[in-house]
């Protein structure tokens, strides 16, 4: 009975990262109808979509920090509620106010899980982590694969609006609720000062010079991904002219599920030449992606980029909660707030970039931030070295 219950907590994660991904599609496959609803240019897209990331700078330390001193199951429960609450404002908005507000409250929401249940699987299976976190971002991709042809059928066939397909995913998505509920969580020794501390203060004093590199990693890693899938649909209605843009979004899907699914067998022995690896391949295919004068060879060049970038984020997220075994939902935070500063940056300066030079163009700079990931992860690696130096001195 009890491993039962063990195993009902990866399963129900697994089944909310697809369900849940559907909800988050729609925002993504409608991104152009949206911003034409609300009369947004690029610039204010960027900015609107920017919202969905500043949750993730001031969410999560506070976030990891409870989850590792009051324990995981009510902090992810929490965070599906406030997930449904955000896909409800988005689906009911009636102007671009209560639209943004939405975007940000199912970020908050989102975040609280993804952070809690991720530290949640190193602590229940950490024998099994590096594979079940594999998973877990290759079933999110799950969603991406079929989520926009089925939306896209819904929407042209049976009349479903925007609006309407947010409001059907999003009540969808909270069903795993109750397996979560039942499910078995590891509960953490509480440490008094812990809980009563300052949690920013409490969550900074772990960082690490290497866990500092494998945010700033997964920063710059974000702030290409990001905007790269959310500004996707635009790159080819208004870049190319081409109505290939659903196609695009399941191909990105694909590459990320297959790939991320291989990055579970990465051992630390073949992280390094895998890693930079995939950022010289991820930065060749993007410069390429900004000269692609077809959709079909468009939609080609998105399959490299996004099966180079898929094992980039399970990879680095690991090794951050790898290196803090006692602290895992804390690294994990630390990391999305990077990930949330990422997404910020990077969405806002390829919305003033798609303005000004082109959407194509956007695109192709956004192989700078891929190359300065790369830089980060080798000083990750140097890092490393030098405190594991260090060790062996003292020892």
């Amino acid at each position: 009975m009890q491993s039962r219950r063990k195993n009902l907590l990866i399963i129900s994660i697994l089944a909310c990262s697809i369900v849940t991904g559907f909800a988050s599609q729609v925002t993504t496959v409608f991104v152009t109808d949206i911003a034409r609803s609300f009369g947004l240019t690029a610039t204010d897209l960027g900015a609107v979509m920017s919202l969905t990331f500043i949750s993730m700078i001031v969410v999560p330390v506070f976030v990891g920090r409870l989850a590792d001193t009051m324990g995981k199951k009510s902090v992810i429960i929490a965070g599906l509620a406030v997930q449904f609450a955000g896909n409800l404002m988005i689906g009911l908005s009636s102007g671009i106010g209560m639209y943004s507000a939405g975007l940000f409250v199912r970020s908050a929401g989102n975040v609280t899980f993804w952070v809690t249940s991720s530290s949640a699987i190193v602590d229940n299976y950490p024998d099994r982590a590096a594979k079940y976190y594999s998973y877990l971002q290759s079933f999110g991709s799950v969603a991406g694969i079929v989520a926009p042809m089925i939306l896209s059928f819904m929407a042209r066939s049976l009349g479903f609006s925007w609006r309407a397909l947010i409001l059907v995913f999003g009540i969808t998505g909270s069903l795993p609720f109750v397996g979560i509920l039942a499910s078995d969580i590891k509960k953490p020794v509480k440490r008094e000062e812990s809980v009563k501390g300052n949690p920013l203060k409490d969550a900074l004093r772990i960082m690490s010079l290497p866990l500092l590199f494998s945010v700033l990693t997964l920063t710059f890693f974000c702030a290409m991904d990001n905007p790269y899938m959310g500004f996707m649909d635009m790159f080819f209605a208004v870049g190319l002219e081409s109505d290939l843009g659903a196609l695009a979004l399941t191909v990105h899907s694909v590459g990320y599920a297959v790939s991320r699914f291989l990055a579970g067998y990465v051992n630390e022995k073949n992280e390094k030449p895998v890693m930079l690896l995939c950022a010289g391949v991820n930065i060749a295919s993007l410069i390429a992606l900004a000269f692609a004068g077809t959709g079909v060879l468009a939609v080609i060049l998105v399959g490299i980029v996004s099966f180079s970038a898929g094992p980039i984020y399970p990879i680095i997220m690991m090794r951050a909660s790898r290196d803090n075994p006692e602290n895992s939902a804390t690294a994990m935070s630390l990391m999305t707030v990077g990930n949330g500063v990422g997404g910020t940056a990077g969405n806002m300066l390829a919305g003033i970039a798609a303005d000004n030079l082109g959407i194509k163009t956007a695109f192709g700079l956004l192989s700078g931030f891929t190359f300065l990931s790369g830089l980060m992860y080798v000083m990750v690696l140097l890092s490393a070295q030098r405190r594991d130096r260090k060790k062996d001195l003292v020892a």
